[in-house]
């Protein structure tokens, strides 16, 4: 079922050195600006449109990676999701079968040290407990040791930070009592949840929005071949989706450290007030660890997707740790996922009935 093997596995990762100090500041921008908007981070790096898209093209050759757009999934009907799910020995095989034919998943890990996986989905909000009760249902029908389902709002920040990278030396300058004051200290950002989940565009929108979470920078002749429209249909659309707020950002997919000494973990951190989540969820967006994080519906609680070197999980356990004895967090928990075992795929848009609604599947 290895549909789409490359999402987070497609950099060459020791290339990530390669990089000089203005690849750095264009890539920051692209992820603010987008990457079509090239005449404004020319603008704001003060530097010729042509260097910057040059540049562009020679990291997305050299690094093998995408600049993707982060949707608004709310916005069109759907909520994010994680089930972790853990089967007995035995029942690996004929469970995963069964959850790897629903419709709705798009992301799915192997749980480093036993047999469980974490599956991301993208679940239509109209039949949301019905596809919540089909999958509590399965322990009715396999051994299951453990199965949870956390409904997410959207990705509010993606990473990593490149403030700490010393592109000179090639070297992170990273330091852990600085880190906890950012995550103590930063001032707050609203997390708030998905106000509903009202299908607010056409099919045509949609298919658009999900070519350009593929690849961002895919030119807008492209769109129109793919999705049978004009050039000037598509300029169109996708001008009205970014003045609506359907496109939140841009996400670089790009790992900063050697995959060969280096791991993927779901950070999973619950918190005792909105206040301690929301400035701890600034703070992440200062490191250089971070590749996304997402707050679960009506909890105090945020789900961070992690990627750092080896010899400092200690660091970062221990801080964790601290900040729990500290009461800043209520709790916390690590789940380590085999990156290699990584398997994703694109939700079909022709799962859409004829009036733009999502169907059962």
């Amino acid at each position: 079922m290895k549909e789409d093997r490359g999402s987070i596995l497609g950099e060459p990762h020791g290339l990530f050195y390669s990089m000089d100090g203005v690849d750095l500041k264009i890539l920051e921008e692209v992820r603010k600006q987008g990457p079509s908007n090239i005449a404004e981070i020319s603008r704001l790096l003060n530097m010729a449109p042509s260097t910057v898209s040059r540049r562009l093209d020679n990291l997305s050759k050299k690094l093998q990676f995408k600049i993707l757009a982060n949707l608004a999934y709310h916005r069109i009907g759907m909520r994010r999701t994680i089930v972790e799910i853990e089967p007995e020995a035995g029942d690996e095989e004929k469970l995963m079968d069964r959850v790897f034919s629903l419709s709705y998943w798009f992301q799915s890990y192997k749980i480093l040290g036993g047999l469980g996986y974490l599956i991301g989905f993208k679940i239509p909000d109209r039949f949301y407990s019905a596809y919540e009760s089909m999958l509590n249902g399965f322990k009715d029908t396999y051994r299951i040791r453990r199965l949870s389902i956390h409904a997410l709002g959207e990705i509010a920040g993606v990473g990593p930070c490149f403030r700490s990278y010393d592109a000179e030396a090639k070297k992170w300058q990273i330091d852990w009592n600085d880190i906890k004051k950012k995550l103590t200290e930063s001032n707050p950002i609203i997390l708030n949840d998905p106000p509903g989940y009202e299908v607010e565009v056409d099919p045509l929108d949609i298919q658009i929005m999900f070519i350009l979470e593929s690849d961002a920078r895919v030119s807008m002749s492209e769109i129109a071949r793919i999705t049978g429209v004009s050039v000037p249909t598509v300029l169109n659309r996708v001008k009205r989706l970014m003045a609506r707020g359907l496109i939140l950002g841009y996400v670089a997919n790009i790992l900063s450290f050697p995959l060969e000494d280096s791991r993927l973990i779901q950070l999973v951190v619950n918190f005792p007030r909105e206040m301690e989540m929301q400035t701890f969820a600034s703070g992440l967006l200062e490191t250089p660890f971070l590749l996304s994080f997402q707050k679960e519906i009506v909890k105090f609680s945020l789900f961070a997707r992690l990627y750092l070197p080896n010899r400092m999980f200690s660091s970062l356990s221990n801080l964790l740790r601290s900040l729990t004895r500290d009461e800043f967090l209520e709790g916390f928990s690590i789940i380590e996922l085999n990156i290699e075992s990584e398997q994703s795929r694109k939700i079909s848009t022709e799962l859409l009935d004829s009036n733009g609604q999502w169907k059962f599947g």
